[in-house]
């Protein structure tokens, strides 16, 4: 599917020996504030040349790693058709126990991803962590229950409120936080990760879901926009690097699947692309590392 020069970086062995695949949704039909998150997949791909294929952290070396980039979806005309159509494509994707990296695109492609793994796997052995500056939470946003506002009330819909946690959280509604009251999501606000010691509120977060499998989706305005400035809807006070590659370093073993979305390339000055792209990295080298 991908073409020459398309694909991330090393990520060059045959889709039959692959233990990670990486996919590209590059679909931005909700975005409400900045557009062009689906140049994204395109600009996280191009930046991914830039960085040595040796972590030296992870002692691991990517360029032999069993790494497929399978391109990109079709471009989808609506969030209905998306939520529709793009389980077929993770299907064939995550088939043998592939580890999926999917990059966005808006935060709208988890709902459609976590609903495929909880149909090819035992939905109560799943949960989800949510790396996000937005709480996401909204019924309804400009009369679409499906936009990127609403993924995680979808979510906890879907796999039960109990089984996802919000991290990173600094951006929400007056409806937003009665809902809150009444459905008891667990979240983490931003001031309470930044004034509190990554690692143990991770497994502390790993000990409240109690289940075998977690899908991790990271919303890069989750990062204080002086990291990532180029995202849909940034806010500021937010989270660092070091947390999210501490996060990943911790959760890496449980991981079913990951997405990075929202990062929106017309607002970049490359540094949020090339943050995503070393995420990638840094969850392959976790991932695939003894």
């Amino acid at each position: 599917m991908a073409d020459e020069g398309s694909i991330f970086a090393d990520a060059n062995t045959n889709l039959s020996d692959a233990k990670v695949v990486i996919l590209g949704v590059p679909f931005d039909g909700t975005s409400s504030h900045r557009s062009g998150s689906a140049q994204a997949p395109a600009e996280i791909r191009k930046e991914s040349y830039n960085f040595e294929s040796y972590l030296s952290k992870y002692k691991f070396d990517i360029e032999n790693a069993p790494i497929h980039d399978i391109g990109n979806t079709k471009e989808f005309s609506s969030v209905s058709e998306l939520v529709a159509r793009l389980p077929e494509t993770i299907r064939e994707c995550i088939v043998s126990d592939r580890f999926l990296i999917t990059i966005g695109g808006e935060h709208s492609i988890t709902l459609p991803i976590v609903k495929t793994h909880l149909e090819m796997h035992k939905p109560e052995d799943i949960g989800v962590i949510y790396f996000d500056a937005h709480l996401d939470f909204r019924e309804s946003y400009l009369d679409e229950k499906y936009s990127h506002a609403c993924v995680a009330r979808r979510l906890a819909e879907l796999v039960g409120v109990q089984r996802i946690v919000s991290v990173g959280v600094r951006s929400y509604s007056a409806e937003e936080a009665e809902a809150l009251g009444n459905m008891k999501l667990r979240f983490y606000e931003a001031d309470v990760v930044n004034k509190s010691e990554i690692k143990k509120l991770i497994n502390e977060t790993l000990d409240y879901l109690n289940v075998k499998k977690i899908y991790l989706t990271i919303d890069m305005d989750v990062l204080d926009p002086a990291y990532a400035p180029g995202v849909g809807n940034p806010e500021y006070f937010g989270l660092t690097p070091w947390h999210l590659r501490d996060a990943i370093e911790i959760l890496a073993p449980s991981l079913i699947g990951a997405d990075i979305v929202e990062v929106s390339p017309p607002y970049d000055n490359g540094n949020t692309a090339a943050l995503a792209a070393q995420f990638i990295q840094i969850l392959i080298s976790n991932k695939l590392k003894d």
